[in-house]
């Protein structure tokens, strides 16, 4: 595909090339995966890119942990503290996924119509 055919708004197929040196190490999850374009004009090195964001299966969470939590942990007052992991079941332990958007830059050429 070719930058001027791209159009915000419209969903692809990406299909990472490994001609472009280790952009397509990068990506996690899928080789393959869909993007809906949130801008164009975008370059990397001297490739022309898009922005968008894709959704993703993720394991990992973010919390923030409340003062009062903090202070009966003993922790110093006066901070904002996240606790960070992974998402399990309780009962099972199995991982339990969320889906997660995340803005992501890649090449024009990795673009491809959906089918």
């Amino acid at each position: 595909m070719r930058a001027h055919e791209v159009e915000i708004g419209a969903t692809y197929q990406v299909r990472p090339q490994h001609d472009h040196g280790t952009l397509a190490w990068l990506f996690s999850g899928p080789d393959e995966f869909e993007l809906t374009v949130t801008g164009a004009g975008a370059m990397l090195g001297e490739v022309s890119a898009v922005v968008g964001v894709r959704v993703i299966d993720r394991h990992n969470v973010s919390l923030p942990l409340p003062p009062e939590q903090a202070r009966r942990m003993g922790l110093p007052p006066g901070v904002d503290y996240l606790v960070q992991g992974v998402l399990v079941d309780a009962a099972s332990g199995a991982l339990v996924s969320r889906p997660t958007m995340e803005s992501v830059t890649v090449p024009v050429s990795w673009l491809f119509p959906v089918a």
